[in-house]
C-alpha cells in the first residue's frame, strides 16, 4: 500500500485512469445533487466555507477538467510515503452469520 502511495506521487496516473476516476466522481456527485435536500446542503457547505455558491453548479465541469498532472501534483503534495503507515483492523466480535434471502 505504501509503495502505491509512492508510485502515485512519482509516476502518477495514466490519462485514462484519471478520465475514468473523474467520470465516476462526476456521476456520483450529480446523482447526489438530484435530491433537493442534498443540493441545498451542498449550497450551504460552500457558502459557510466562504466560497461562491456557483461552485455547486460547476462541479461536473471542474471534476472532468482534472488532468493526470493535477492528480500527480496532489498525490506528491498530500500522500507522503515516509510518514505513512498501514495496518489491519479486526473486530473482537465474531462476524454475523450470513442472512438467507426470503422471496
Amino acid at each position: 500500500m505504501i509503495a502505491e502511495l509512492e508510485k502515485l506521487g512519482t509516476a502518477g496516473l495514466s490519462a485514462e485512469e484519471v478520465a475514468v476516476g473523474s467520470a465516476l466522481a462526476t456521476v456520483r456527485i450529480l446523482a447526489v445533487l438530484q435530491s433537493q435536500r442534498n443540493r441545498a446542503l451542498e449550497y450551504a457547505r460552500v457558502v459557510v466555507a466562504q466560497r461562491a455558491a456557483s461552485e455547486v453548479d460547476s462541479i461536473a465541469e471542474r471534476l472532468l477538467s482534472v488532468t493526470a498532472n493535477d492528480a500527480k501534483r496532489a498525490a506528491s503534495t498530500y500522500l507522503k510515503p515516509a510518514t505513512s503507515s498501514a495496518g489491519i483492523v479486526r473486530s473482537s466480535r465474531p462476524a454475523d452469520p450470513p442472512q438467507s434471502k426470503q422471496d
